[in-house]
This record gives structure tokens, sequence and C-alpha cells, in this order.
């Protein structure tokens, strides 16, 4: 993803792609796949330098 297709909300159908490409890969050759294919849901935020929670 770029920042750019992110911005203009592009990403969401590019996942939803990528998610049937990868569905429609499993079925054709589920011995591949041990496991089920990756969370292909778009994020609704993301920090460049995250803060990181402080512990006590």
């Amino acid at each position: 993803m770029t920042p750019e297709q992110c911005h203009k909300g592009e990403h969401i159908d590019v996942l939803k792609k990528r998610q049937d490409v990868y569905e429609l890969a499993k079925k054709k050759h589920p011995e591949r796949w041990s496991r089920s294919t990756r969370d292909w849901s778009p994020h609704t935020s993301v920090a460049l330098n995250p803060m990181k929670e402080i512990q006590k």
C-alpha cells in the first residue's frame, strides 16, 4: 500500500482483491496451506512513530 492509496481509500479495494486471490489459491491447492490466510482487513489508523505504553 502506498500512503496515497490509504488517504484516498483505495486500499480497501486492493485488500479485498488480495483476499479473493488468496482464497481462490487456497481452494485450488489446499495442500499448500497449513493455516488460514492472513487478515486482510484494512487498518483504521496507522502511526509512524507509535508511543510505547509505559509499564508500571
